[in-house]
């Protein structure tokens, strides 16, 4: 079974239109998941409110003759300022494992409720918004 890749809540250009080429900032979270089960995870996604998601299958596409360009750069500096932040304050930057919203929390907090959809969960339900 041909396993696929999605990017969720990650950081890319794809105006391809304009540039033929995908760059690719951040992958955001990664889910590996059988090729079979693309529109179903899609589907899934879509319904926990997520629209930020990019299959780089797509873009491997034989019909597509553009590029894809990784440029990891400037997520290494926003890993340096979300280190500085929490290092500094005790305040963390979340998503919400629900429904994407960023999250603000103190990192001691064992229980965290997002404010936009009321999830209320243990901090190991809401992502570092960069890692």
């Amino acid at each position: 079974m041909r396993k696929i890749e999605i990017f969720v809540n990650g950081v890319w250009d794809a105006s391809f239109e304009e540039r033929q080429e995908l760059v690719i900032y951040d992958k955001g979270e990664v889910h590996t998941i059988d090729a079979e089960d693309y529109e179903e995870f899609i589907d899934e996604l879509e319904k926990k409110g997520f629209d930020c998601y990019l299959c780089i299958d797509m873009f491997t596409n034989p019909n597509w003759d553009g590029g894809i360009i990784w440029d990891l750069r400037q997520v290494t500096k926003q890993l340096e300022l979300q280190e500085e932040i929490v290092e500094k304050s005790g305040i963390n930057i979340v998503s919400c494992g629900n429904c994407g919203a960023t999250i603000l929390h103190r990192c001691e907090a064992e229980q965290i409720t997002c404010h936009a959809c009321g999830y209320d969960s243990e901090p190991c339900d809401f992502p570092d918004l960069n890692y």
